[in-house]
C-alpha cells in the first residue's frame, strides 16, 4: 500500500508520519528528501523550478517576512513550481516501491491534489492536512524549541506569525 500525506509547510506532516512509522513499521520518505537528492543531481539550468524556492531562502529574514505578508501567492508559487519538479521523483519512487510490493508513506508539500490522479493504477490512500488551529503559531514555536535540528529555532516571532498567510 502506498500512503501519502500532503499539506502546507509546518502543519505536522512529519510528526504524524513519524508516529505512523513507529506504530506500523512502514517506511517513511519525505518529499523534501527526494527534492534534496534531485538538487544534487540536477543543475539550475536543467531544472530551474527546482531551485526557485532557493531564492526565497537566500533573502534576508526581514525580506522573507515582507514577501509572506505582502504577497503570499508568490511564495506559494515558489513551492508549487518546486513541487512539480519533485513530484517526478516522488512518482518514480512510488512506482518502484509498488513494483517491489513494499508499503511506504510519503509525506510533504510536494504531495498535491492535482498529482494524485497520476496514481490511478496504484493502490494508495491519501490524506491532506491543514493548519493546526488557533494555536498554530505556538505549536510551531514549541516543536522548533523541542527539536534541536529544526531550522525554525532561529526565526523571529514575526516570521512565524507571517506563516498564517500561507
Amino acid at each position: 500500500m502506498i500512503f501519502l500525506l500532503g499539506g502546507p509547510p509546518r502543519v505536522g506532516k512529519s510528526i504524524i508520519s513519524n508516529e505512523i512509522r513507529q506504530k506500523h513499521a512502514v517506511s517513511v520518505v519525505s518529499t523534501d528528501t527526494l527534492g534534496a537528492v534531485l538538487e544534487n543531481v540536477l543543475s539550475p539550468e536543467s531544472a530551474p523550478d527546482l531551485f526557485v524556492f532557493g531564492k526565497f531562502n537566500k533573502m534576508p529574514m526581514a525580506e522573507q517576512v515582507k514577501l509572506i505578508t505582502r504577497n503570499p501567492a508568490e511564495l506559494i508559487d515558489y513551492v508549487r513550481k518546486e513541487s512539480y519538479v519533485v513530484w517526478k521523483a516522488v512518482e518514480a519512487f512510488i512506482r518502484r516501491e509498488n513494483d517491489e510490493d513494499r508499503d511506504v508513506l510519503i509525506e510533504g508539500v510536494a504531495v498535491l491534489p492535482e498529482f494524485i490522479n497520476q496514481l490511478e493504477d496504484i493502490h494508495h490512500r491519501v490524506v491532506f492536512i491543514g493548519n493546526q488551529g488557533e494555536n498554530h503559531k505556538e505549536n510551531i514555536k514549541k516543536f522548533a524549541e523541542e527539536n534541536e535540528h529544526d531550522w525554525m529555532r532561529s526565526v523571529s516571532d514575526q516570521y512565524i506569525s507571517a506563516l498564517q498567510y500561507l
